[in-house]
């Protein structure tokens, strides 16, 4: 097993302890190695982007991020996490309930690798997690599994 296969992370942004609930399962139903770390604002990621830039050079990770946060817009956790130079290549997927053209085109704007709509029921997560952990933390090449030599 590499470190890859060995060492992931998911950063979920998101304020909904529902949706994190159904998230948390769904995602230890996918794939129970992949690390869970919630955050509910701007505030905490901020706080934690020390921490957040480490891992990210040991761990195959991506950001989940809700776009209608309580006290933010997703779009401002995107450019917080863009405007660090360790996170710039971090695969960040918005995971949201509108489908807004509008907010689907801030989003890329901001510089989402994905914008995925929040599914209606559980099976729905399920899918949805599966397929984030299949894609991003084992089948997409990412800058966080390789070395690069200056």
């Amino acid at each position: 097993m590499n470190r890859r296969q060995a060492d992931r992370c998911i950063l979920l942004i998101e304020d909904n302890l529902g949706d994190v609930v159904l998230f948390r399962e769904s995602l230890a139903e996918a794939d129970s190695s992949t690390e869970l770390l919630v955050f509910r604002s701007y505030e905490e990621v901020e706080e934690s982007l020390p921490a957040i830039e480490v891992a990210y050079k040991s761990k195959g990770m991506i950001a989940v991020v809700d776009l209608n946060l309580l006290r933010c817009s997703g779009i401002d956790i995107i450019t917080l996490l863009r405007s660090k130079t360790n996170l710039q290549h971090l695969p960040i997927v918005i995971f949201t309930s509108s489908l807004a053209p509008t907010d689907i085109m801030r989003s890329y704007q901001a510089g989402v690798n994905a914008y995925v709509p929040k599914p209606d029921d559980l099976a729905g997560y399920r899918s949805v997690a599966k397929s984030l952990v299949d894609f991003w933390l084992y089948q997409a090449v990412t800058t966080s599994s390789v070395n690069l030599v200056s």
